[in-house]
């Protein structure tokens, strides 16, 4: 699986939505209606999937990094420079 692929699956599974529905360009909260709860859900299911850890600071997503982070290839090209296993 893509990176691409499993943000898509994570997204589909927390939303209840088909994969097929979600597009690069689509934005986690205006287009995708993401609240507080599936934004909280969806960084602990990505640090999961991905292994992401910030070394300098030992800790997973940093909030000021996720409020940069607002459509669905901003996700991958976050986890794509900061994938510990890439």
């Amino acid at each position: 699986m893509t990176i691409e692929e499993k943000v898509k699956s994570i997204i589909a599974f927390l939303l209840d939505i088909e994969e097929s529905k979600i597009k690069l360009s689509d934005n986690l909260i205006d287009t995708l209606d993401f609240d507080s709860m599936d934004i909280v859900e969806f960084m602990m299911r990505l640090e999961e999937e991905f292994n992401i850890v910030e070394e300098e600071f030992n800790i997973e997503i940093l909030d000021l990094d996720f409020y940069r982070i607002i459509t669905v290839k901003d996700v991958i090209n976050y986890i794509e420079k900061n994938n510990e296993t890439s």
